[in-house]
């Protein structure tokens, strides 16, 4: 599992939500957190400026970044986290990339909000960036108005469609769920549950025979999920069949239980690779406020 944490910071209050997080996965987990912060003078010049000014500009702004580290870290060591910062000057995204490179084993968290622009487009600049180009997991947390003083994750939503790609977020699951001591909702969703179904031909809804033997297929598939997970330990498991639209189906879920995090894939035989950095991560983590566990699954199809 996870030895160590990535948390990118900006300098923001917003960014620095991910702290309360983060904090309970390090000692969770055991794991230690480095706290990174990307800095850029110019971060619209592919090319920039040379001369002693510049590399005075360039000295002040990086111990700026290096202090404002430092006064992070000062505060988690003293409640007995294990904590390292680092600072690298280049664009955000990759050099949040590069860093979790040099480890594995190395977990990303990151605001969906901050000073560097990740409140613009779907996830944002820096965030979609990250989660489009890198490999690793990725922790979202959105950021509020209002932020909470504590929090406390007790329970881990995996969303599960019947593909192998989308199971591979279950390693992921088993190794937070025994240490943090989490429940585990496997969920399952149609997403569809009224298209029609062609039969020679001719358009026709689906019945409720149909709609009950889906669910069925459903329940007996998350009942040999959770019969697996038991088998590695984890004992309290929810198993969720539903139908709806995935990212409100999800949402909901989460909603109802503020002290869970959502685990999903980036692929998956129903749409996963479609919901993933397009609508479905973006309405998640808007909707429901909850962190949200993104995993890379390779589709090799």
């Amino acid at each position: 599992m996870y030895k160590r944490i990535l948390v990118a910071l900006d300098g923001s209050q917003l960014a620095e939500q991910v702290l309360p997080y983060s904090t309970v996965l390090a000692k969770g987990l055991g794991a230690k957190l480095v706290l990174f912060r990307a800095y850029n003078p110019i971060p619209d010049a592919a090319y920039p400026p040379s001369g002693a000014a510049w590399d005075r500009m360039a000295a002040l702004i990086k111990q700026d970044a290096e202090e404002y580290l430092a006064a992070n870290a000062k505060t988690l060591m003293s409640a007995g986290l294990d904590v390292s910062t680092s600072a690298a000057f280049g664009y955000p995204a990759q050099q949040i990339l590069d860093e979790a490179q040099r480890q594995p084993n190395t977990l990303i968290v990151l605001s969906t909000h901050g000073r560097s622009g990740i409140v613009r487009g779907v996830l944002g600049s820096v965030a979609d960036r990250v989660l489009r180009t890198g490999s690793g997991p990725v922790f979202l947390v959105k950021s509020r108005q209002r932020a909470p003083q504590s929090v406390k994750l007790d329970a881990v939503i995996a969303t599960l469609d019947g593909s192998k790609l989308a199971e591979k977020v279950l390693p992921q699951v088993v190794g937070l769920a025994k240490p943090l001591r989490l429940k585990v909702v496997l969920l399952s969703i149609n997403e569809h549950p009224r298209l029609a179904i062609a039969t020679d031909g001719i358009p026709t809804s689906p019945n409720e025979r149909t709609f009950q033997e889906l669910e069925a297929c459903a329940r007996d598939y998350l009942a040999k999920i959770a019969a697996n997970i038991r088998g590695q330990g984890v004992t309290n498991i929810e198993e969720r069949v539903t139908q709806g639209l995935a990212a409100h189906v999800i949402s909901d879920t989460a909603r109802f239980d503020p002290n869970a995090f959502v685990a999903m894939t980036t692929h998956g035989r129903s749409g996963i690779g479609r919901w993933l950095l397009g609508s479905v991560v973006d309405r998640v983590v808007r909707e429901s406020n909850s962190p949200v566990l993104v995993i890379r699954a390779a589709d090799k199809r």
